[in-house]
């Protein structure tokens, strides 16, 4: 039977999936940054890759409003299922929930949200990363109530950062992504060095 999951080993998950996707990826940006064919071009690359909110507009709003709602919704039904997967698959297999499935589908949902809000705003990380954290530290794990405190805490969290980033070295403003890197990289690496000594 497998030992019931917890904030530490799923935090390790992550940190493990994170870091081989990451080195993927940097070699596939390193080639494209590599054969920009004008200036131009590798301007938008690095403004992609740094992520921002500038020049966004309603319109982009709508164009990913109803992929981003209808995957949340669909995530939201399946709070049960997940508690459940916080006991272990054999747990969760013995209360009736078919645990692959539900695995497939919500990994499926996070990317179709992720991949559609990077094509608009770039790589903007660190948000899904610490706010679900920090969440889950002062609502507990029930995924009924943190998934969409989750939501709101990463729209919230990300509105604050752009505004900080408008106004921290006027009259220049520098990209939304690299201020939530300058503020989630230490608040992650807090989270994880917490974790590893026990003490959350």
């Amino acid at each position: 039977m497998n030992a019931p999951s917890s904030p530490k080993n799923a935090l390790t998950r992550i940190i493990n999936s994170f870091e081989g996707v990451n080195l993927f990826l940097s070699a596939v940006t390193s080639v494209l940054i590599a054969s920009a064919p004008n200036e131009e071009e590798l301007r938008s690359i690095v403004f992609w890759l740094q992520g921002g909110l500038e020049a966004r507009t309603w319109d982009h709003v709508t164009l990913i409003s109803p992929i981003i709602i209808s995957a949340t919704v669909i995530a939201v039904i399946y709070y049960r299922e997940l508690n459940m997967m916080l006991l272990g698959d054999e747990q969760a297999k013995s209360t009736g929930v078919n645990v692959k499935r539900t695995r497939y589908i919500l990994l499926f949902l996070a990317a179709l949200m992720t991949g559609t809000r990077v094509s608009v705003g770039g790589t903007i990380g660190f948000v899904g990363l610490v706010v679900p954290h920090a969440i889950r530290l002062i609502f507990g794990p029930d995924h009924r109530f943190l998934l969409l405190a989750s939501a709101l805490g990463g729209a919230t969290f990300l509105v604050l950062e752009d505004i900080v980033s408008r106004v921290m070295i006027q009259p220049f403003s520098i990209q939304v992504g690299v201020v939530c890197a300058l503020i989630g990289a230490p608040v992650f690496l807090t989270l994880v060095l917490r974790l590893r000594k026990g003490s959350i």
